[in-house]
């Protein structure tokens, strides 16, 4: 079994489902952040058969747009600052590409080191979006939170929506806040969906929405809740 983590960047769904052959878990989030996503890794190495480990981070990346603004001021983040922004503190770039080279290799180091000491394979590369055949895509954008799987997106929100879902993906909703923040508070999407894929419903108590300061997240952002 593999592992792949990658950016919840809606332009990805087909590239990733193309390399899904069923025998992959998928994980995504804001920038292909491995820091943010640490506990479900520990989790499914100790839970699945992983052989591999393989984290693909891409070009004109929102989230590390998001990450230059916040280190230069122009933009503040509270829920994403401690999983994302603060990784980059100290490092020296002149541009978003010379930081997206950065991140790459700050995941590769991460994903190197819990792929030694797990007796397994890690790497992270650098996908060039402009190689990928990406429409042109008028439809409004929306967000999905998954939990970790290897079912193909094409089979959870299906090709008429392949191009405008920002899919976040892993295994608690406490590691999907500061992705939260960035789709809801940066790229101003509007509209989501909780899809649970087991067997049990996804539910989530007051006490947690409140815990998490989930209410105040999610105002003004029409929610549903989906079983497959």
């Amino acid at each position: 079994m593999k592992l792949v983590l990658s950016c919840m960047d809606r332009r990805l769904n087909e590239y990733l489902d193309s390399l899904n052959d069923g025998n992959t878990i998928f994980l995504r989030n804001a920038g292909a952040n491995l820091y943010a996503v640490r506990n479900t890794i520990d989790s499914l190495l100790n839970d699945e058969n992983i052989t591999e480990i393989r984290v693909i981070t891409h070009t004109d990346c929102g989230a590390m747009k998001s990450v230059a603004a916040a280190l230069s001021g122009e933009l503040k983040l509270d829920l994403a600052r401690e999983v994302l922004v603060d990784k980059f503190r100290g490092e020296k770039f002149a541009t978003v590409e010379e930081l997206e080279r950065i991140n790459t290799e700050l995941q590769k180091k991460a994903v190197e080191e819990i792929a030694k000491r797990r007796g397994i394979k890690g790497s992270a590369e650098l996908l060039d979006l402009s190689k990928l055949n990406i429409p042109k895509e008028d439809k409004e954008h929306k967000f999905i939170l998954l939990e970790p799987s290897s079912k193909k997106y094409k089979e959870i929100i299906g090709n008429g929506e392949m191009f405008n879902t920002y899919i976040i993906q892993s295994a608690s909703l406490e590691e999907k806040l500061s992705d939260l923040e960035i789709a809801i508070r940066v790229l101003g999407i509007k509209r989501g969906e909780i899809i649970a894929l087991k067997e049990s419903e996804y539910r989530i108590t007051q006490a947690e929405a409140s815990r998490l300061r989930l209410n105040q997240l999610l105002n003004g952002v029409a929610l549903s809740i989906r079983r497959l």
